[in-house]
């Protein structure tokens, strides 16, 4: 028998099911969860519906129609298809187009790969892999994090996250700053307080500027897996602590540098 993912799910059922479940429960929010599609929209999984988009806006009653929350997984270290392996960019994109597809009407959230989730898997993720997954996500505007934990080889395991501990130090520590930055986080973005240059033309640094009672914050990612140095034009300020690092940059002419690694994620907070 020929393996097939068709029929695709219509967002017709979707919408009917997201109806009948607010109905009889208006108080509490409807979570739905799509495939890696939304990223990679080549993806085979999506059978007959292969790189339709436009099943997914509300605007055209797609799928985000019948949900509060909007949510998608890929994971990029996990897959051994050429296209994504690796691309850790693809966790970004998939943010971008859900809130692209729901014009910002939804909070959208995401799950990050934290093991090596089956046989056909190159590999698990390195904690540094995850801590960048997770920022890319919150930096491109996701509202909530997820960490799939299971692993099916060598042997089924649901929360095989709870049992690496390396993973599991790495994990908690994420969420330790997310946690301790979340204010600052869920504050109003502050888009015109700083411009980015990359020295790499392949490393495009994406970032988001927040601030709280005493000082602004840039939240910055290289998007591919090459170094590179980044420029900083701030608009205000005289100093940056790295958040994390037990280092500080001084502002000259009001800019400053800073090196990323493949990858890398740096926070800065300026006074």
């Amino acid at each position: 028998q020929t393996k097939s993912y068709d029929p695709c799910i219509s967002p017709v059922k979707i919408i009917d099911h997201y109806k009948k479940v607010k109905e009889k429960d208006p108080d509490h929010p409807f979570y739905l969860n799509l495939g890696q599609g939304v990223s990679y929209t080549d993806w085979v999984g999506r059978g007959e519906c292969k790189g339709k988009t436009d099943l997914y806006p509300v605007a055209n009653n797609g799928y985000l129609k019948g949900c509060d929350i909007a949510s998608f997984d890929i994971y990029p270290v996990n897959s051994n298809d050429p296209k994504v392996n690796n691309n850790l960019w693809m966790v970004a994109k998939g943010i971008d187009s859900l809130r692209v597809w729901c014009k910002d009407s939804k909070p959208v959230f995401t799950w990050i790969e934290t093991t090596q989730i089956g046989q056909d898997s190159p590999r698990k993720p390195t904690p540094q892999e995850v801590r960048t997954q997770v920022w890319m996500a919150i930096i491109h505007g996701a509202k909530g994090i997820g960490y799939f934990c299971h692993s099916f080889y060598p042997a089924s395991d649901e929360a095989a996250l709870l049992h690496d501990k390396g993973m599991l130090a790495a994990v908690k520590e994420i969420n330790r700053q997310i946690t301790s930055l979340a204010e600052v986080i869920n504050s109003a973005s502050q888009p015109n307080y700083a411009k980015v240059k990359s020295s790499n033309k392949n490393v495009p640094i994406d970032w988001m500027n927040k601030e709280d009672e005493n000082s602004k914050y840039i939240f910055a990612v290289g998007m591919r897996n090459e170094p590179t140095d980044a420029t900083f034009k701030v608009i205000s300020g005289k100093s940056v602590e790295v958040v994390g690092e037990n280092r500080t940059i001084k502002i000259s002419k009001g800019q400053f540098e800073d090196h990323f690694e493949g990858y890398g994620v740096h926070m800065y907070k300026i006074r």
